[in-house]
């Protein structure tokens, strides 16, 4: 139960694939390439194997990173929620020697950041510019997009957000307060809960979303 249960499939990027139930695979995981999957059942073997075989072989970007550049006019303070273990220095953004992500196909990646604007003001106002940058794995040359971001695609309110971004939010909330963060106090899981069941009918349903939530539950209980 303890020993790592490992594969090392091999995608057409080379990269290593490490599977496992033991902290070494995650810890493999940072200071290599790749990516690692916990199995503990026979519904996470079926659905990694059966379901996400392929984007877990097929690399379609290389050393991905994302910048976030806020407009300090616009943005009093702002703070990245998690990835501190994968930061990379503002100069180091084009550098493609410094080791990023790989995203394979059919995946995505979400990065929270709490802002605090500086007024409502004009709603027009550029708020960040978004950057994104990869490695194609079959050419291996470097692609670079970017996008502004304004105050006009805020919701005013965290009701008026997508369904998808309140599931994301109350999953960091929960990490928050587990973790006993500074920037939780003042919070319990159980205030977490009662957001998260009130809203459990506007979030997006899967056997996942619905097994967080039981956990969440689980843990608001034993918090009391």
């Amino acid at each position: 139960q303890d020993r790592p249960c490992c594969l090392r499939p091999r995608g057409r990027d080379g990269r290593l694939r490490r599977l496992g139930r033991h902290v070494r695979a995650r810890t493999r995981r940072h200071d290599g390439d790749g990516f690692y999957a916990y199995v503990n059942t026979i519904d996470d073997a079926t659905l990694l194997f059966r379901d996400r075989l392929v984007s877990m072989l097929d690399t379609v970007a290389l050393d991905a990173r994302v910048q976030v550049e806020f407009n300090p006019a616009v943005v009093e303070a702002y703070r990245l929620i998690g990835y501190e273990n994968r930061a990379i220095d503002d100069d180091s953004f084009r550098d493609d020697t410094v080791d990023a992500g790989a995203i394979g196909a059919g995946h995505a990646s979400t990065a929270l950041y709490a802002v605090r604007p500086t007024d409502e003001g004009d709603r027009s106002r550029r708020i960040a510019t978004v950057s994104l940058r990869w490695i194609d794995p079959t050419t291996r040359r470097a692609s670079e997009i970017s996008a502004d971001v304004r105050l006009d695609a805020m919701a005013r309110s965290f009701r008026d957000t997508a369904p998808a971004f309140r599931l994301d939010a109350i999953v960091a909330a929960t990490a928050e307060r587990l973790r006993d963060s500074r920037w939780s106090t003042g919070s319990e899981l159980r205030d977490v809960a009662a957001i998260a069941g009130d809203m459990a009918g506007d979030l997006p349903r899967s056997d996942k979303v619905n097994a967080f939530l039981d956990l969440l539950e689980a843990a608001a209980r034993l918090d009391r």
